[in-house]
């Protein structure tokens, strides 16, 4: 039996994968999702969405969504949430909030896997995915890598 390395050896990409759910109290939100660089979803988001990506192993990996059309109210909300959000069977929701950088029309830079505003929503890895992994998570390096 292969062991991970050998098992990352050999498979050259990555899977980013999303799991979106509306909120749609007070309307239905517009959301469009980038990955890098490449639109995957653009328009109104009335029921859960799946999204899969595949990048090379080497790649940064960066998640774009924006979400406009909200229309404020006190009383019921419009919003986009997430169900999901894994890179190669890892789940990235709800544990790894430093990457996300929220830019919005109400000044919120909250730091959530929630867009409860009008804005574009980013998480960034700027860096090959299991570099990243590796180092957020505690494992640290054997080799230094190259």
């Amino acid at each position: 039996m292969k062991n991970f390395l050998e098992l990352l050896d050999t498979k050259q990409e990555i899977s980013v994968n999303l799991i979106l759910q509306p909120i749609k109290d007070n309307g239905v939100p517009w959301c469009e999702v980038t990955i890098n660089n490449e639109q995957l979803y653009n328009d109104l988001l009335d029921k859960e969405i799946q999204i899969s990506y595949t990048a090379d192993l080497l790649d940064n990996i960066s998640v774009s969504i924006k979400m406009k059309g909200k229309v404020y109210s006190a009383e019921k909300e419009t919003g986009i949430k997430f169900k999901s959000f894994t890179i190669n069977n890892i789940d990235i929701f709800p544990y790894y909030t430093s990457n996300i950088n929220y830019i919005n029309d109400q000044n919120n830079a909250c730091k959530s896997f929630y867009l409860g505003f009008n804005g574009t929503w980013d998480y960034k890895i700027l860096m090959p995915f299991y570099r990243w992994y590796h180092t957020v998570s505690g494992q640290g390096w054997l080799l230094e890598p190259v």
